[in-house]
């Protein structure tokens, strides 16, 4: 998020050195809205203190998760109580932890199981969540 939010603010410096415009209107779908809102909330888009100087005008979402997410409705069903079970098996099929637990906080798990390498615990949260989520 910060690097693409970054290379958003190198096309905004271009965009108005180009057209000598001084502010841009973003819009942006799903991540994309998040990243012009990181863009401008932290990396100068705007400016608080002053905002004759803000780069940015106006920001339009379009399906963007402003206010979080489910977890694709992971989170409804944590909050029914339903229980998952199974376990992780490294590549030689060797159980490396029970993801036996509350759906309500799978990522939670994954931060705490043992036996997972952080590249097994990457690959866990984007089969769980997507690579945003993780």
């Amino acid at each position: 998020m910060e690097i693409t939010s970054e290379q958003l603010g190198k096309v905004v410096d271009e965009v108005l050195k180009t057209t000598g415009a001084s502010k841009v209107d973003l819009v942006g779908h799903s991540q994309g809205g998040i990243v012009a809102r990181y863009y401008a909330q932290f990396l100068g888009g705007t400016n608080a203190e002053n905002p004759e100087k803000n780069r940015v005008g106006k920001i339009v979402t379009l399906g963007a998760t402003n206010h979080g997410t489910t977890l694709t409705g992971w989170a409804d069903i944590g909050q029914e109580r339903a229980d998952i079970e199974g376990s992780l098996a490294t590549e030689d099929g060797d159980t490396i932890g029970s993801t036996s637990g509350s759906v309500e906080e799978p990522l939670n798990w994954v931060n705490t199981a043992t036996g997972l390498t952080e590249a097994q615990r990457i690959e866990l949260k984007k089969w769980l969540v997507g690579w945003a989520g993780a």
